[in-house]
């Protein structure tokens, strides 16, 4: 018996970091930039800093740009660059414009740029 309480207690005390290491979540944070050209590029990371890349977000793109043109509603498909990585390709004209990208009710995340 004396054998088997430390050999219980060091597999027990070797299983528990893995649980919480392997865990991500929280809210769900959008991250917008413009991709170089004419399009939109976003970043989605949960709350501890990890991409969201155990699921696919349906993430929405509306935009408002000089005189009153407008892009979107466009849901954004996931991207090659990373983990994470959502591009809605070529959307936006020249000139200056306010994007904003949101999450389904659920995630509750909205970014603006």
């Amino acid at each position: 018996m004396r054998r088997v309480v430390p050999l219980l207690a060091g597999v027990l005390l070797a299983l528990l970091p893995c649980a919480p290491a392997s865990a991500h979540g929280g809210k769900v944070k959008l991250e917008v930039a413009g991709d170089g050209a004419a399009g939109v590029t976003v970043r989605a990371i949960y709350e501890d800093g990890h991409p969201v890349d155990d699921r696919i977000l349906r993430l929405v793109l509306t935009a408002t740009g000089d005189g009153g043109r407008t892009a979107g509603p466009l849901q954004l498909n996931p991207a090659g660059e990373g983990r994470g990585f959502y591009a809605s390709g070529s959307v936006l004209g020249r000139g200056r414009w306010t994007v904003v990208v949101t999450a389904p009710a659920a995630e509750g995340a909205r970014a603006e740029a």
